[in-house]
């Protein structure tokens, strides 16, 4: 099948892009410089479809069930000590090396496209200064930005070169893209390519991975026994649903927790594990003795593994049972016979187990965890609290995603996205003493 006409009539319309001029004003009032960053943003959206090639791909089938309509992008700013010539080619290698910010989905989301590395493919920089154009004044200005006005699914990028050796970089990541990957690995990643410690090598495209899986899927079964265990896993997250009291789905807290050393070690070298023991804290502290089994979805990012051999940023995935007394767990889906699902492949399990039991009723049930990693200490340019446990409430709108955790550690602290459940900062105080 042919991709959708409309971002092909997108695509031409983009091969008479005139480059603008990147310099604006000191002078400039924050709406001259609003339009002039809108500007850049657009001009990087119509240079980056002008550079891409097409690879047309079916969307792996099944993955489309799980996709929510894109409403909002997730925009952040920061502040790197390099000079914006250095920041502009280490994203660009960035991008040009990794699915997961080159990989987008046409407005139907049907169909992946792979956008292809080439040299007339630009990210704006602009040119100002510390004393006009800080984080704050910039975020200030990009919140009032429409990042979905022109209909096309991109993600922006723009670096603001504040001297030789400053900049700010700010980006514009559509969450459908990111799935659970944080800015603080982004800038990270950032760090890792400055200074040439980012080293993945494509072997093959995201495109390519897909055609493989689509392959093992049409071989892959489920066995009647493990089927049983599914259906047994199911009836355990009905019951660990019902129960839980704290559940709101218009709630996400940011969390960030300084860890003692005992923590830092389980949460290193056992980081899902502590992760379950966590979050069942979190819903279940009231109800361990009555509650022993907890159902979890857990996804992996694979920066270092999977990587070396896929060009994209992978997740593994695995459900498993979590018993809080013993601490121990259970897979649900056992690696067993060349006919078993591949824990790398998280669309052959989320493919099987939707179609018998459909998505929107396993997701509400199911809490998701999603470990990022131990990000290097760039993570964060300030890893020092100033209190033991740093809470942030927001409410939000719109569909229930369910209870997720996605989180990473830095240094001495934990860094957690938890939605879904209220928690309050005595709660997390009782929780953390057990771990």
């Amino acid at each position: 099948r042919l991709i959708c006409e409309n971002i092909k009539e997108v695509a031409r319309t983009s091969a008479d892009v005139t480059y603008t001029d990147n310099n604006w004003l000191e002078d400039n009032r924050d709406s001259d410089l609003r339009i002039a960053i809108q500007k850049e943003l657009n001009h990087y959206g119509n240079n980056y479809l002008k550079a891409r090639c097409f690879s047309n791909c079916q969307l792996l089938a099944g993955q489309e069930v799980f996709l929510r309509q894109d409403t909002e992008a997730i925009t952040n700013i920061i502040s790197i000590e390099s000079s914006a010539r250095s920041v502009y080619l280490a994203i660009k290698k960035i991008i040009s090396m990794h699915g997961a910010l080159r990989t987008k989905l046409n407005q139907k989301m049907r169909y992946l496209e792979e956008y292809e590395y080439t040299d007339d493919w630009e990210i704006p920089i602009m040119k100002g200064s510390l004393g006009l154009l800080s984080v704050g004044n910039l975020q200030k200005i990009v919140n009032e930005l429409d990042f979905l006005a022109d209909g096309k699914l991109l993600s922006r990028f723009l670096i603001c070169e504040i001297d030789e050796n400053n900049c700010l970089v700010l980006s514009a990541i559509h969450h459908l893209v990111w799935d659970g990957f944080s800015q603080d690995l982004l800038q990270t990643m950032i760090y890792e390519a400055l200074t040439n410690r980012f080293n993945t090598q494509k072997e093959y495209s995201y495109i390519n991975y897909c055609k493989i899986i689509q392959n093992q899927v049409k071989s892959l079964e489920i066995s009647g026994e493990q089927e049983m265990e599914i259906e047994k896993y199911l009836e355990v997250a009905k019951k660990a649903s019902r129960l839980n009291s704290r559940r709101d789905s218009k709630i996400v807290t940011k969390i960030d927790i300084k860890l003692n050393d005992l923590q830092i070690q389980k949460f290193n070298e056992y980081p899902n594990e502590t992760a379950m023991e966590f979050l069942s804290g979190l819903m279940y502290s009231d109800l361990f003795e009555k509650l022993p089994r907890i159902p979890f979805a857990i996804m992996e990012h694979n920066r270092n593994d999977l990587n070396k051999k896929m060009l994209g940023l992978s997740l593994n995935l695995d459900y498993l049972i979590f018993d809080i007394n013993t601490k121990t767990q259970a897979q649900v889906l056992l690696a067993l016979g060349k006919n078993s699902v591949d824990k790398r492949a998280i669309t052959e399990k989320l493919l099987l187990i939707s179609q018998k039991y459909g998505v929107d009723y396993m997701i509400n049930l199911i809490p998701i965890i999603n470990y990022q990693g131990i990000l290097h200490k760039y993570a964060s340019k300030d890893s020092i609290l100033s209190e033991e446990i740093s809470l942030e409430t927001m409410v939000v709108d719109g569909e229930d995603l369910g209870v997720g955790m996605h989180f990473y550690t830095h240094n001495d602290i934990l860094s957690a996205r938890v939605s879904g459940i209220t928690i309050e900062e005595e709660l997390l105080k009782d929780v953390m003493k057990n771990i």
